[in-house]
């Protein structure tokens, strides 16, 4: 797991569901190379990076080789279990520069390895990219899409890949808050929170315990803890599951409230999830948090 990405690499974990087809796709737009603040801004800023401590001597170093050689994108992708395990990886083909694109289905990549147990579990997938744009974060050049889909139901979002530090180094983290702020209870759907503990390290060890509220009023709340979550983990709590008594307690504010995740010192990634009755995923909210907190040691 230690040396799966570098700190230059942008990457991003995206959950995976049993019962449908994972579907990513990423387009790479005319950003990749654009540099702004002109040509002394452009030098000048790697090295600026590397004294502020917000970027390493090897980052610094691909900073200058991207500028000079215009690169083109790699791309890889990494299979981890909800438990932050390591199951699988494999690169794409092909190399990727300026209104490139690409599609992987992760079943049918699976299948091709002889994965099929995987596709019977909800997993993580890490999409990795070999090089981003030249800015501080080395951000990836567009949005990566992932879908869902099954003979019923289409659902999916769409999100960014950063090498920016997170959870490790020098930057630290006052905490996370994931709102969901429209909360549903009906019956024939499981409403979730889903949440990642995600790290720029590929040798993070961090195992987060988040606690959850559920309002009815600003004042008016149930607490539980939410769970344990491995490093480079996710976890899926139905609200049910997590305050039995919710449909009671939500009944005085006309069934509606929100929810409210929050751990002090990391940083995670927030999803709101719908199941049918059957368990099958109907639809996926990627909720940014409500607040970074990210304060300088």
């Amino acid at each position: 797991m230690e040396k799966l990405w570098r700190s230059w690499e942008p990457r991003v974990i995206l959950p995976t569901f049993r019962g449908c087809d994972n579907i990513i796709d990423f387009s790479v737009n005319s950003s990749l190379n654009r540099s702004r603040g002109g040509i002394f801004y452009s030098l000048s800023y790697p090295i600026y990076n590397l004294y502020k401590k917000r970027n390493s001597f090897r980052t610094m170093l691909r900073h200058y080789r991207n500028m000079i050689f215009r690169s083109a994108i790699r791309y890889r992708c990494i299979l981890l279990s909800r438990e932050g395990e390591y199951l699988y990886q494999w690169k794409l083909e092909g190399r990727y520069r300026e209104g490139d694109y690409f599609r992987v289905n992760i079943n049918d990549v699976a299948r091709q390895s002889g994965l099929e147990e995987v596709l019977e579990a909800d997993n993580l997938i890490v999409v990795v990219a070999s090089r981003g744009r030249n800015d501080t974060c080395m951000s990836s050049p567009g949005s990566i899409t992932i879908k869902y889909i099954n003979d019923k139901k289409i659902s999916g979002f769409r999100t960014g890949l950063f090498s920016r530090v997170l959870n490790e180094g020098a930057a630290g983290h006052f905490g996370f808050t994931g709102v969901n702020p429209t909360v549903m209870l009906r019956r024939d759907v499981r409403s979730s929170i889903l949440l990642v503990n995600h790290s720029s390290s590929s040798s993070y060890k961090k195992v987060v315990n988040p606690t959850i509220r559920l309002y009815r009023s600003p004042d008016e709340y149930l607490e539980s803890g939410f769970g344990a979550i491995q490093p480079l983990g996710a976890r899926e709590q139905a609200l049910l599951d997590v305050f039995p008594e919710a449909e009671e307690f939500l009944a005085e504010s006309s069934g509606s409230g929100c929810t409210v995740a929050t751990v002090k010192g990391f940083s995670l990634a927030s999803f709101h999830v719908f199941r049918d009755g059957r368990g099958e995923l109907m639809a996926i909210d990627h909720s940014r948090p409500a607040h970074t907190n990210i304060i300088g040691r």
